[in-house]
């Protein structure tokens, strides 16, 4: 029998015709408009076919890797800035941590799910928590029912005892980096990459301070000038610092002083102290 998700999909294109009506990149909240193409989706499309299909491309070619982003979630189709992933929640321990793009949960079987909700409050200028999350309690997610999510404020911990499935309707990535949390104190604790490239981009920075590869100076420079990321910003400039020496890294920190992320901007009033008493102490670092 031919798998319906293989064969064009009627039910994928008609949530994605949604989409493309519905939702628009510069207004986050506009994919929670798609709550009700999303369960129209999910109460037609069921999951084993979706996983069925990822089954047979996997036996065909055999050396193809399926499209997974984590361990235990499968990217089933994408569009006008929207993703539809296929994610599966398992009896586990959860991070306490939010998500960078807003996003949309439907069940994707006849299992409900349990859950804990948080809720950041407080958010600064540059998308940082200001106040520890609260906690809004335990939900659970039915069949038939939508899960909203916003990225950064809203955070969900699964508690389940069997493997459940869901449907998730991403938005676009709206933060570089998730923020993982302390779960006593509520307060973050852990800032990680929000995508694969921007992890690869963070090592490689510092593998080139570590490995002294001074022709990287210009690019770090650029990075730490240019990146939309405060954090690859801090790295870059970290790493271009320390191949530039104590006299002339003191010039370049005093070019990053107005970065617009005031942890980037105590760290480069940091260093520039820090860095001048190193000069003082060896006027001869530079030709060493």
């Amino acid at each position: 029998m031919t798998s319906r998700y293989a064969t064009g999909s009627k039910e994928l294109a008609e949530l994605f015709t949604a989409v493309g009506e519905c939702y628009r990149a510069e207004d986050a909240e506009s994919l929670f408009h798609l709550a009700r193409p999303l369960l129209e989706f999910a109460a037609r499309m069921p999951a084993a076919e979706v996983l069925r299909h990822k089954l047979r491309k996997m036996a065909e070619r055999p050396g193809d890797l399926p499209s997974l982003t984590a361990a235990s979630t499968w990217r089933v189709a994408g569009a006008h800035g929207v993703t539809l992933f296929l994610r599966m929640i398992l009896p586990a321990h959860y991070d306490l941590e939010d998500a960078p793009a807003s996003r949309l949960w439907a069940c994707a079987t006849h299992r409900a799910l349990e859950l804990e909700r948080f809720e950041a409050m407080a958010l600064s200028e540059t998308g940082e928590p200001t106040l520890p999350l609260e906690r809004r309690g335990r939900e659970r997610l039915s069949p038939g029912e939508v899960l909203t999510l916003r990225a950064r404020r809203d955070i969900v911990v699964p508690e389940v005892e069997s493997t459940t499935l869901v449907y998730e309707l991403v938005g676009e990535v709206l933060y570089d980096h998730r923020l993982v949390y302390d779960r006593d104190s509520l307060r973050p604790i852990m800032g990680l990459a929000a995508s694969r490239s921007v992890a690869q981009l963070e090592y490689s920075v510092a593998l080139l301070r570590d490995l002294g590869h001074a022709a990287a100076m210009d690019l770090l420079c650029r990075l730490a000038l240019e990146h939309r990321a405060h954090f690859i910003r801090w790295r870059a400039m970290q790493a271009a610092c320390e191949l530039a020496g104590p006299a002339r890294s003191v010039s370049l920190l005093e070019s990053w002083r107005a970065d617009p992320h005031p942890e980037v901007r105590d760290f480069v009033e940091q260093e520039i102290e820090r860095r001048k008493t190193l000069v003082i102490a060896s006027p001869k670092a530079e030709g060493t």
